[in-house]
């Protein structure tokens, strides 16, 4: 997992502008896909090369990166947007050099509307302040516009996909292909 997500932290540098790669939005088709997964092993192979980082937990449906980093869930991004806390109560330090965490806060009953609003766009341009990267974990992009209303403010994003797990029909999946046929697995992020 460290040399995929070294990998892909090349390809975004490579791939994009210098100024088109400080926001990265990680999601996925679906839940259990993967992307939780890679946005916190992503955030800590950006620390690492010494950049400053932030992962924001912003899937406020089912958040994840909480329980990766072992902190509560209390407060976080729902409540900084909410104006209950500020932005130095919201972000916890983590045990990576350069890395923190904004986790998701309290599930909300409005999660798109708050995604959407001038409040989270205005957070992220003051985040651009403090931090060299910053890593969205999003929720998936199928039958929830959470994840579109935040790749609209981010420069760069990332689906996450699981290979080999989907048939256009499960009635008649396809034919195993050559690498299929010689054991090989299929990757897709």
């Amino acid at each position: 997992m460290a040399e995929a997500c070294r990998m892909i932290r090349t390809a975004i540098h490579f791939g994009s502008a210098k100024d088109r790669r400080r926001t990265l939005l990680i999601t996925s088709a679906a839940s259990g896909e993967g992307k939780s997964t890679l946005a916190s092993n992503l955030a800590i192979t950006v620390a690492q090369a010494g950049k400053r980082v932030l992962l924001i937990d912003s899937d406020l449906r089912l958040p994840t990166q909480h329980k990766i980093f072992g902190v509560d869930n209390d407060r976080g991004l729902s409540t900084l947007l909410q104006g209950q806390i500020t932005l130095d109560e919201a972000i916890e330090s983590t045990e990576i050099d350069g890395l923190e965490l904004l986790p998701s806060g309290p599930q909300v009953h409005n999660p798109a509307e708050m995604l959407n609003s001038p409040v989270f766009t205005e957070l992220l341009d003051t985040l651009f302040d403090r931090y060299d990267q910053i890593i969205l974990d999003s929720a998936p992009v199928v039958g929830i516009v959470d994840s579109r209303i935040v790749a609209a403010a981010c420069d760069v994003s990332i689906l996450v996909l699981r290979g080999g797990a989907f048939h256009p029909s499960n009635e008649h999946p396809r034919p195993p292909g050559p690498d299929q046929r010689r054991g090989a697995k299929s990757w897709a992020w």
